[in-house]
């Protein structure tokens, strides 16, 4: 279930850059999203992800263990890496 949820999160970012709010760096964008899960607020992942992120995540029915997993995890460590691809 943990990959589920960090697969969750990882098709979600890009959404970020068509949402509403505006972040510093990709890092920023990903802490406001775990403190909107965390939270719990549709509030707040409306303002991140817009009007249709609950395409992406459900807004009901999310297995409340894998959401505890990710919360734990995203408080004991996380990195974003990005990687520039070359096409050749």
């Amino acid at each position: 279930m943990k990959k589920v949820m960090l697969s969750a999160l990882l098709l979600s970012l890009p959404l970020l850059g068509y949402a509403q709010e505006r972040f510093s760096s990709p890092e920023a964008a990903a802490s406001a999203f775990a403190a909107a899960v965390a939270g719990k607020s549709e509030t707040q992942l409306t303002a991140l992800l817009g009007d249709d992120w609950r395409q992406f995540l459900p807004p009901e029915g999310a297995d409340p263990e894998a959401v505890a997993r990710f919360n734990r995890d995203w408080r004991e460590g996380h990195r974003i890496v990005q990687k520039i691809i070359r096409r050749t």
